[in-house]
């Protein structure tokens, strides 16, 4: 069943940042340097969390500018921000000066759209420009077992769409040759592997984070029927071969940074 966009904002707020965008968001924090900058525009800030804590560790200092990917988005990081009683101020539009540092979240995006998110986003710094987002080696586990519930459900003329999949994760250094393509100067990347767990693989397919955000993504090959069937099987395909233990999956969390040279 679809959720409407404020479904998904709430969900997004409530289990997909805590779950999910933390590995990526805790890395940043481990390895990236905010301090110094007067003004830092934050790309897909998601339902906000992160922007709040950048803006609590900088206070005054800083003018931080979250951009929000919907409205409803946007109102569930406002009201996150009121009950904190922060003052971060989000947006559904990027400001018209550019920022000093710019901080855009990949982490959920799909492979075939990073070159133009990237590109537009790098655009709105003047110095600093840094992203996340999962690469090669993540979701694994996964995909190993999308090949056999392919076949299993009579869908195996689809199995090169999984090869797709796995070739299309970018890689670190594909990352960082993003960044160098984009004119971006001292690229660094640091990257850090990560796991998932669930119970079951019922727990699996039903977690918000696997059902509405990360499926569209990985089956967009599939009609709705065929969706619906691939997952049955795959819920059942992992409580088969897990022998009663949790099933995992991995995420490589990987953050990306440079500078922009100065005209």
């Amino acid at each position: 069943m679809d959720k409407t966009e404020k479904e998904l904002a709430f969900l997004r707020g409530i289990y997909v940042e805590p779950e999910f965008t933390s590995k990526f968001t805790e890395l940043f924090n481990e390895g990236v340097v905010v301090e110094g900058y007067s003004t830092i525009t934050y790309i897909n800030a998601g339902a906000g969390g992160h922007a709040i804590e950048i803006c609590e560790k900088l206070g005054e200092d800083v003018d931080l500018f979250p951009v929000c990917e919907d409205a409803e988005l946007r109102e569930i990081a406002r009201q996150k921000s009121e009950t904190l009683q922060s003052r971060v101020d989000f947006s559904t539009a990027a400001p018209m000066a550019r920022s000093e540092m710019v901080i855009a979240d990949a982490s959920l995006l799909a492979p075939h759209a990073l070159h133009a998110f990237l590109a537009e986003a790098a655009e709105r710094s003047l110095g600093k420009f840094v992203f996340f987002l999962p690469t090669s080696g993540s979701f694994g586990e996964v995909f190993s077992y999308l090949w056999e519930v392919l076949l299993d459900v009579g869908l195996g003329d689809k199995g090169a769409a999984v090869e797709d999949l796995i070739t299309g994760i970018t890689t670190v250094s594909q990352a960082e040759e993003a960044a160098t393509g984009l004119g971006l100067t001292k690229v660094e990347s640091i990257t850090k592997n990560e796991a998932l767990e669930y119970e079951s693989g019922e727990s699996f397919i039903d977690s918000p984070l696997v059902r509405y955000f990360l499926v569209p993504n990985w089956l967009g090959f599939l009609d709705e029927e065929e969706r619906g069937r691939v997952l049955e099987r795959l819920a059942a395909k992992i409580d088969e071969e897990r022998d009663d233990m949790s099933f995992r999956f991995a995420v490589k969390a990987t953050v990306v940074s440079g500078e922009r040279r100065r005209d």
